[in-house]
């Protein structure tokens, strides 16, 4: 099953800003078009860690005040060390000790994402639902979750285990905090439209249905959309809202399965969008230190040129002085 995909322009005066609604005609299992279901939660990759790393040991205002320090040392008129900068040997193992506990950190990050990314699913494929990972799921992908599951991407809620009913329950502890339980429903039209739900999904894609919804973003309390089904009559929209949603990272309870359509996939589910970006933790008594070797490294910058100008003027073969003095002379004379 492929899906088609494409960005159709808003009419709709409900929206403030210019965006462009998600629409796709659901006949298939995902467009690769859009963002994969890959997460990846590190700040650095394998192949980016050494130049990356590096440029953020430099971003330290304490490893470049050791780096003018050593330029320093290279002077040999003004060196104590013979011209050899000898503190770069300590500054090295410094950056080395501080690198590998950084990739001690995004190691554990990475094993984490391919453990998430490798997680077996059930995915409808060929008439049926089989195995897949998880990273694999695609945007348009007919998902089946079953009791107790992480739900693997956002999804639209189509069938439950129990024909008669249009409920389930679902735990959302990782995504606010709340331990009691939600329920989610089925838009009752669709069931009213699609009299079997045992073969709804197959009726879905022989009726060419579409859905559009905005785009992604991080309110997991909203959502807005639509379903067209095209019965042989007319065309009918199928109102979509947040009741119909559910999010990655909740967790199906009392429910022995449910099946969705992914609709949001990757770092593109609200879990993620709602996630801050790591960053380089620094202690208060870092960031106080970084200012005082600041000012420091100033002070010293201007005693060294001060003090350079005092040397030049007050040098015996100095041009200026000697022509200077001559003319003093000259003038007294």
């Amino acid at each position: 099953m492929n899906v088609s995909i494409k960005e159709l322009k808003d009419d709709s005066k409900i929206k403030k800003e210019s965006e462009t609604d998600i629409k796709f005609v659901i006949d298939g299992v995902g467009q690769r078009e859009l963002p994969s279901n890959i997460i990846c939660t590190s700040k650095y990759q394998p192949w980016n860690f050494i130049f990356f790393n590096l440029f953020y040991q430099f971003t330290k205002s304490s490893n470049l005040y050791f780096v003018f320090i050593g330029i320093l040392q290279t002077l040999k008129s003004i060196s104590l060390t013979g011209g050899v900068p000898i503190i770069y040997g300590a500054l090295a193992f410094i950056i080395l000790v501080s690198m590998i506990k950084d990739l001690v950190e995004s190691m554990n990050s990475w094993k984490s994402d391919g453990e998430e990314n490798s997680a077996k699913v059930e995915v409808w494929k060929d008439n049926n639902f089989v195995k897949c990972l998880k990273k694999d799921i695609l945007v348009g992908s007919v998902v089946r979750v079953s009791q107790d599951e992480i739900v693997p991407s956002d999804i639209i809620l189509l069938q439950t285990d129990t024909p008669t009913s249009n409920i389930c329950w679902i735990e959302t502890k990782q995504l606010d905090g709340e331990t009691n339980l939600k329920q989610k429903t089925i838009n009752s039209d669709l069931l009213t439209h699609f009299k079997d739900p045992s073969t709804l999904v197959n009726s879905m894609i022989d009726d060419k249905c579409s859905i559009s919804y905005e785009k992604a973003n991080n309110s997991i309390y909203t959502f807005r959309g639509s379903l067209n089904v095209r019965p042989k009559t007319k065309s009918k929209s199928i109102g979509l809202d947040n009741s119909n949603v559910l999010l990655r990272g909740s967790v199906l309870r009392n429910n022995k399965w449910v099946v969705g359509l992914t609709v949001y996939s990757g770092m593109e589910t609200k879990l993620f969008m709602n996630l801050v970006k790591p960053k380089q933790k620094k202690s208060f008594i870092e960031s106080r230190l970084s200012i005082l070797i600041i000012i420091s490294m100033l002070i010293q910058i201007t005693l060294c040129i001060v003090l350079a100008i005092c040397h030049y003027l007050t040098t015996k073969d100095n041009y200026f002085l000697n022509t200077f003095g001559l003319i003093a002379d000259l003038s007294n004379e």
